[in-house]
């Protein structure tokens, strides 16, 4: 359809172009057609769906109705990455509220989904999240928040749960309770459906205006519960009760995701509920528990036939000879994580599903060397070894992905595991290894096999062996010139593990790079500005340990000043007059300086937004007064 315009030329109609802006997925592309033209931002506005939003102090939340009215699911993340590694202050912000008040105020019972991100959410928020949107909310992702209790969660779980039976049968047919109903599906209702006690206490029978075909309107409009997401988050001391799940397994017959995986607070879980669960939700896709016995959850499987993702709980018990029999895993399983405390006795229980694995976490694990040899022929993350990398190499020629973390005893890893990775498991997308020992021969082999990844990172332990092949400005060199795809890139190394001509490097073969994390690299500051000119499309810079001053981030600063959003710096040479150098360099940018501890050193922090000064800086971080205003121009 084309309309015509008051210049007497064609123009595409918000109809047509809003079914043209449907099918576009990519945050930016969506960005970039608002920007062709006042209908075509009024248009991706009014139909935008989903939105993510990075640092929650980047926009106003009265901003975001109005800029996006129609919204069914948003994505937030509040306290900085470091956070997770206690490389901020306890207190530093991220608080969920002022989001969940504008949540509820602008899109009451229309947002479906919500996921929060290392906030502090609590009990209050919730339980207005859940009177808000009870009868649109399906998703909701608590990703290692903290604040709230099982007392929020039960509101959760409550409010946006409902199970009853709609059919006419049902509701004419005389149980007890106002209109043929049982007494829990009046309560249901009542929660759900305001004013409609007064309605059937008025018409007892329920003929007049509460009828069935009312309720099968209503029910119509009513989503329960998909998803609930919980893992790593802190629950409240407060109260860890159970109710919350006990209210799952008596309301809800939809749900398809549960996870409260790494919570190590919840004091009462009852097996029977999680049976409940189950057995009530047969779309139930995925489950993951905390440290629960796993033999205790013998009877919670064997009702679970549709499960694909699982993470376990407590394996220890596997050989008690106290306890009789073994557990059987489903064998739909496709992703398997959790496995606390398993060892080698515990191996038969998994050897089913390893030919059909195409992720497996054996992070909590106690398996030796030789127990993970054993079973390795998927995406892995935990001590392994050079032995293990090496049968990881020969096995898993279609691995994509595979993280090793830091050990606490055996299992390190050299260029000896890492090069046969890098030679068969051509395939790779990500990879995160934390090493003894590297060398550019090992960055040179990734680059050169590795043509398809997009998530790079290193990181040399500090306290642990000697490292000869120091530094490493060829290996990166190599390993960036040969993964064009690349996007994500970290290097923890030494001093001296990475010269100026190595950052210098970066700049020039990473120009598709929108993340890097460098520690203990370059020289100066001027390898820091060969980066930045090079890096025109980094969004998000964060740098520990590296020898530079506020001048050289500023430049730096200045020089990304059209893709850069956000940048976060400690251990960097302070000056009386950088801070406010770097706030002016950049507009629009918040500046918080934390000034060092004999526990952790001097930090900046420096984010593009639009919302001015945040307002619930503790009292440690000094937010630098000049910043330009606020705007609602924004784009996202």
């Amino acid at each position: 359809m084309e309309v015509r315009g008051p210049a007497g030329a064609n123009r595409v109609s918000d109809e047509t172009l809003g079914c043209i802006f449907a099918h576009l997925d990519s945050p930016g592309d969506r960005k970039a057609v608002s920007q062709v033209c006042r209908q075509w931002r009024r248009v991706d506005a009014n139909t935008r769906k989903h939105v993510s939003i990075a640092n929650c102090y980047s926009v106003a939340p009265a901003a975001l109705s109005r800029r996006f009215p129609n919204l069914q699911s948003l994505k937030i993340k509040g306290k900085p990455r470091a956070f997770e590694y206690e490389l901020l202050v306890p207190n530093w912000g991220g608080y969920a509220r002022p989001w969940v008040a504008e949540v509820a105020r602008g899109y009451a019972q229309r947002l479906q989904s919500l996921w929060l991100r290392r906030m502090h959410v609590t009990d209050a928020d919730l339980t207005l999240l859940a009177q808000s949107c009870s009868e649109s909310l399906q998703v909701l992702k608590l990703h290692k928040c903290s604040g709230f209790s099982t007392s929020g969660i039960h509101d959760i779980t409550t409010y946006c749960s409902l199970k009853l039976d709609t059919s006419m049968s049902s509701l004419d047919s005389g149980h007890s309770g106002a209109g043929g109903m049982t007494v829990s599906e009046k309560q249901a209702v009542d929660r759900t459906f305001p004013g409609s006690r007064a309605n059937r206490e008025y018409f007892p029978a329920g003929r007049s205006l509460f009828n069935t075909d009312l309720l099968t309107y209503s029910l119509s409009r009513h989503e329960s519960l998909r998803v609930l997401y919980l893992e790593e988050s802190a629950i409240s001391p407060s109260e860890r009760g159970g109710e919350w799940l006990h209210e799952l397994a008596l309301n809800n017959t939809t749900l398809e995701d549960l996870n409260f995986q790494y919570l190590h607070e919840f004091d009462d879980i009852s097996i029977t509920d999680l049976e409940g669960v189950v057995e009530n939700c047969r779309s139930l896709r995925s489950l993951k528990v905390s440290e629960i016995d796993i033999l205790d959850m013998r009877g919670v499987l064997s009702k679970a036939h549709n499960l694909r993702e699982h993470g376990t709980g407590c394996c220890a018990s596997i050989g008690d000879p106290l306890r009789a029999g073994g557990v059987d895993l489903p064998r739909t399983i496709i992703a398997l994580s959790g496995l606390y405390e398993l060892n080698e006795i515990g191996l038969p229980m998994v050897a089913n599903l390893l030919p059909n694995l195409k992720k497996l976490d054996l992070k909590y694990t106690l398996l030796s060397a030789q127990g993970h040899v054993q079973i390795l022929s998927h995406c892995v993350r935990n001590v392994l070894g050079d032995d293990g990398l090496i049968m990881v190499a020969r096995t898993c020629r279609q691995l994509r992905r595979i993280r090793v973390d830091e050990s606490d005893g055996e299992g390190f890893l050299s260029p000896l595991g890492m090069i046969p990775i890098a030679q068969n498991c051509t395939k790779l997308e990500f990879l995160v290894m934390y090493v003894v020992d590297i060398n550019n021969a090992t960055l040179r082999a990734f680059g050169e096999n590795c043509p398809n990844m997009k998530d790079c990172r290193f990181v040399l332990l500090s306290t642990l062996g000697t490292v000869d092949d120091l530094p490493l400005d060829q290996g990166v060199r190599c390993l960036l010139k040969g993964c064009r795809k690349l996007t994500r890139f970290a290097l923890y190394v030494r001093h001296g593990g990475l010269t100026d001509e190595g950052m210098g490097y970066i700049g020039e073969y990473g120009g598709n790079l929108k993340w890097i994390l460098l520690g203990c690299a370059g020289e100066t500051d001027q390898g820091l500005l060969r980066l930045a000119v090079g890096c025109q499309s980094l969004e998000r810079l964060e740098m520990r340990d590296c020898p530079v001053t506020e001048a050289g981030l500023a430049t730096a600063a200045v020089s990304m000043k059209n893709s850069l959003k956000y940048m976060w710096v400690q251990g960097y040479q302070a000056t009386d007059a950088g801070g406010r150098l770097l706030a002016r360099a950049r507009p629009f940018w918040n500046v918080e300086i934390c000034s060092g501890s004999s526990q952790l050193p001097g930090q900046l922090l420096a984010y593009c937004t639009l919302a001015g000064p945040r307002t619930d800086c503790p009292p440690e971080v000094d937010l630098l007064s000049e910043i330009a205003p606020a705007r609602e121009n924004w784009e996202l």
